[in-house]
């Protein structure tokens, strides 16, 4: 939680695009229909917006959350919305914060527990949508997964007039029951599909969109990224096949992990996890469908992404 502002954009030199001097008489002048997002801590710009953007603190994202938790999870549940996450990079220009309502927990089979989760984004350099997601987590690992659809998702573009009450759209009470109902059948699915382990890597690269060409080999730093990727994708497979068994639920942990807590194959892991736990929403969503055809192959499905895989294990 930090203080920003909406302050007038000043310049000191040049013209504008109908040849007017923007500098006169020695003092700095406001450039019309343009303002800065302030960081006042740091003294920061954070953006440059047009008089049109409407300025969401995290305070008030964070209140309309507790709205939005209410009407998903029930008026009482509020007294216990947890944090158990906080996703927010070093520049302060965005950030996720989880909120978990662990009453709601749920087995989908004796032992194995997951849990409901909001997530509410906000950002001051207008890269997302003040938007809140309801999303799983598997309870032992906090492994988190998104399904960007279906009601699951209520988003406000920052513009004035944008952010309404939250009851004219979005989650209703009853839509948390079905969509935890779906999620259950989804994940009953995937334990019952074989997934050979030596498989999971290609099958990583696919979900994740992750190539590997020439190019990517003939970088050392990216080379660098790509052994870390696969030393740590390994324990990770190594761990959830073992305990789990070979199929797709295994998978999937491997996946959500991953996602959860991506490695420095990216520039800014801290930026990458919501879109990478949404990936492994929408892989849940087209696997099943895909698997349930009796000419299901596994080996087509993955296609080239076997050749990214091979790269990544022939490493030096």
């Amino acid at each position: 939680m930090f203080d920003v502002e909406l302050r007038p954009l000043l310049v000191n030199a040049g013209r504008g695009d109908d040849g007017r001097t923007l500098f006169q008489n020695g003092h700095l002048t406001t450039v019309p229909k343009y303002r800065a997002v302030v960081d006042l801590d740091r003294e920061n710009v954070l953006c440059v917006v047009s008089k049109d953007y409407e300025l969401v603190s995290n305070e008030r994202a964070i209140e309309l959350g507790r709205e939005v938790f209410g009407r998903v999870f029930g008026t009482e549940a509020v007294k216990g919305m947890e944090v158990f996450h906080v996703n927010i990079p070093k520049t302060r220009s965005f950030c996720h914060i989880d909120y978990w309502h662990k009453n709601d927990m749920f087995e989908p089979w004796q032992n194995e527990k997951w849990v409901p989760f909001l997530r509410v984004t906000n950002s001051y350099n207008r890269t997302r949508l003040l938007r809140f997601d309801v999303g799983f987590c598997r309870w032992v690992c906090t492994n988190g997964v998104i399904f960007g659809h279906r009601g699951a998702t209520i988003k406000y573009p920052h513009s004035k007039n944008a952010v309404r009450e939250i009851e004219r759209v979005g989650i209703k009470a009853g839509d948390l029951q079905k969509l935890k109902l779906e999620f259950i059948e989804r994940l009953n699915n995937l334990k019952r599909y074989h997934v050979p382990k030596k498989e999971m890597l290609p099958l990583a690269c696919k979900v994740f969109d992750l190539s590997v060409d020439d190019q990517a080999l003939g970088r050392p730093q990216r080379v660098e990224q790509l052994r870390d990727f696969r030393s740590g994708f390994e324990g990770l497979t190594t761990r959830y096949f073992d305990e789990m068994g070979e199929n797709a639920y295994a998978a999937l942990n491997v996946i959500t992990d991953f996602a959860s807590r991506p490695t420095s194959i990216y520039i800014s892991p801290t930026a990458v996890v919501d879109s990478l736990q949404k990936k492994a929403g929408t892989w849940i969503d087209e696997f099943i469908p895909a698997i349930k055809n009796d000419k299901f192959d596994f080996g087509e499905y993955l296609g080239d992404f076997h050749k990214s895989a091979a790269s990544i294990l022939n490493l030096n």
